[in-house]
């Protein structure tokens, strides 16, 4: 999350984002070095690239009041910008400038400029064409492990959630369940999940999953006590609640500096949010943003190797025969999804 956004400046920031070119950053409130005061100022949106070899920067200052922007607004932010590194400044207003803040401008001698958008309105026959964003909520509640025999063969067995993974060499790794939500994590599971779910004819009705993961080439071990004896681990199995949503995002069509694009503001499952597309005009290829603007929104944890218990998961293929099934409220039984 930025430091302070609103939805408006949040549309700018995916907007410029998104039609940035490929070596140019775009940064919501960014902070950047006041030398005369000594100390950072946060700027709205900051975009960095270069120009005939030399670094260059723009920053963009947003405001988002209903009567066009005032004169003491667009001085401060002049005066703002006059000590830091800005090689050029963009004041954008929603509601536009006053004359006297115009002139201002124009006093500047180009170095600044201004931007007012144009939206459609955001009900009635404005809405331009409505998308549909998926969530798929599950959790592990019980597990199977694959463990092989020291007479060689492969058991399965289920098994708690507090058992102890090892690595090669007796070190404790983690527990069973942290395993299962490391892995539930994966982008190539998840990608899997909303697919599967999105396409299932009783999507809204789908109360459990189960799905299979070959555990074979990583080289983790579960203790047998009994003989004692560490156990190689082939595979884990996992099973839990699982549930289906979808949201609508409903698109409106905008202008920003001669950029065409599409937006809407609301909420997304319950966590208030912004989403943004754009089109290449050659192309012809449309990007789409979403962003969350609450402080707890529902997104996957990513996985972020540094954070993880088990990052040997990150060096898994996927598999082409994902093991997946979903199970029904009405159906006491599973129905398998995977090919």
């Amino acid at each position: 999350m930025p430091q302070r956004t609103t939805p408006f400046q949040a549309i700018v920031h995916l907007v410029r984002s998104q039609v940035a070119d490929p070596n140019v950053t775009v940064t919501e409130s960014k902070m950047l070095f006041d030398p005369q005061l000594q100390d950072h100022r946060e700027v709205d949106i900051v975009i960095e690239g270069e120009l005939d070899g030399e670094p260059i920067t723009t920053s963009l200052e947003v405001i988002e009041h209903k009567r066009p922007a005032p004169v003491t607004w667009v001085e401060q932010q002049i005066a703002k910008h006059n000590s830091l590194p800005t090689n050029r400044l963009v004041l954008v207003s929603k509601s536009g400038f006053t004359k006297t803040a115009l002139t201002a401008v124009a006093a500047q001698g180009g170095w600044v400029d201004t931007i007012h958008p144009t939206f459609g309105e955001l009900d009635g026959d404005t809405t331009i064409e409505t998308l549909y964003a998926d969530l798929v909520r599950f959790q592990a509640t019980s597990y199977k492990i694959g463990v092989v025999r020291p007479e060689g063969h492969i058991q399965i067995n289920p098994v708690f959630g507090d058992t102890i993974v090892f690595a090669e060499g007796g070190s404790e790794v983690g527990t069973i369940s942290q395993l299962a939500q490391e892995a539930l994590n994966l982008k190539w599971l998840i990608t899997r999940y909303m697919i599967d779910a999105h396409s299932y004819p009783g999507r809204d009705g789908l109360k459990g999953f189960s799905c299979g993961i070959a555990l074979h080439t990583l080289n983790y071990f579960i203790l047998d006590e009994e003989i004692p004896k560490y156990l190689y681990l082939t595979g884990l199995e996992i099973f839990g609640s699982f549930a289906f949503q979808q949201a609508p995002l409903p698109l409106n069509s905008g202008e920003l500096a001669g950029r065409q694009f599409a937006s809407g503001e609301g909420e997304i499952f319950g966590s208030k949010g912004v989403w943004v597309r754009t089109k290449d005009p050659k192309s012809a290829e449309a990007k789409l943003s979403v962003r969350f603007l609450s402080s707890n929104p529902i997104i996957a944890k990513t996985d972020e190797r540094s954070e993880m218990l088990f990052p040997e998961l990150l060096d898994l293929p996927e598999p082409t025969d994902l093991s997946v099934k979903f199970e029904q409220l009405e159906d006491e039984g599973t129905v398998g999804v995977a090919p």
